[in-house]
């Protein structure tokens, strides 16, 4: 993202990983951790990975670089403001549906770039 749109990233984002299945077949989830972000409601009918339909109802933006091991995948759960203290997610948490990147070589070759998380 460009340094002026870097500044709208000031919202502490929770992310709450989402990992194997215990003995009752629930998902466990892993140490929750923080990125700053931004948010926004989005209701659109949207398809996952797997191409099942759902409608949205937050979008969340960050910048990380491709790859990184803190990028949030399908699944996992996040909800604003800082919950690390939480090891299990709120009952408001929402659960990611799908997560699309965005080059911002335009900007410079060196840009991070930027995700959209969707709920």
């Amino acid at each position: 993202m460009s340094a002026a749109g870097r500044q709208t990233y000031l919202t502490p984002l929770t992310i709450w990983p989402v990992g194997s299945v215990d003995e009752w077949g629930q998902p466990s989830t892993g140490t929750p951790y923080t990125i700053p972000g931004n948010w926004g409601a989005k209701t659109e009918v949207m398809k996952n990975d797997a191409g099942e339909e759902f409608v949205s109802s937050s979008a969340y933006y960050f910048e990380l670089p491709d790859g990184d091991p803190l990028l949030p995948k399908q699944n996992f759960m996040i909800k604003r403001g800082d919950h690390t203290a939480l090891p299990e997610p709120p009952a408001d948490a929402e659960r990611i549906q799908k997560v699309t990147g965005s080059s911002m070589a335009m900007f410079a070759p060196d840009e991070i770039p930027d995700w959209e998380v969707v709920t």
